[in-house]
């Protein structure tokens, strides 16, 4: 992870249930140019991947197959993030972590040949709270916001700035069911 030159893509790969959906934000030349979420209009899971896959696929390929990008930020999930503290945990801890993990096997099988920056929770939770921001955003901004989160961290730990970026986070850090800790 040397450079941001380029067409960075930051996601949040979140496909697994109806509700959530996958989060993303790109970077050119480490400047934000767009952010939002992919509308995945299908109920059952195999077929909300498959869908992924071809989205990345047409959004971010050449006509040839090779990548428009030159980077590609994602989420590294942990096995077990739960808290341990009852059933709910437990729940997430196998069904929402395996559709994660399989929503990231979707993602590097149709962007996984350019080079690829892995960023834990924990680690973009810590950067955006030192730096005042939300660490959660519930509702539908949530995924966006997470996908923000981590382009915030990836540009930090190149040492780079962008405004844009900070302004779009201090925006939603000011919206209700903003999380700060």
């Amino acid at each position: 992870m040397d450079s941001c030159s380029g067409l960075v893509l930051v996601i949040d790969p979140s496909s697994g249930s109806q509700e959530s959906m996958p989060g993303f934000c790109l970077l050119k030349d480490g400047y934000l140019i767009e952010s939002g979420h992919y509308q995945i209009p299908l109920k059952e899971a195999p077929k909300r991947l498959h869908y992924l896959d071809s989205l990345l696929r047409e959004e971010y390929r050449n006509p040839d197959g090779s990548p428009k990008l030159s980077g590609l930020v994602i989420e590294n999930i942990p096995p077990f993030m739960g808290r341990g503290g009852g059933p709910g945990d437990a729940g997430f801890r196998t069904k929402g972590v395996l559709n994660l993990h399989r929503s990231i096997g979707v993602v590097f099988g149709a962007l996984g040949d350019v080079p690829i920056t892995e960023i834990t929770p924990r680690s973009w939770k810590s950067r955006v709270s030192k730096a005042g921001f939300a660490i959660k955003l519930r509702g539908q901004y949530g995924d966006e916001y997470d996908a923000l989160a981590m382009a915030y961290t990836y540009l930090q730990l190149l040492e780079r700035r962008c405004e844009v970026l900070e302004g779009k986070l201090r925006e939603y850090t000011a919206r209700p069911g903003a999380r700060m800790q």
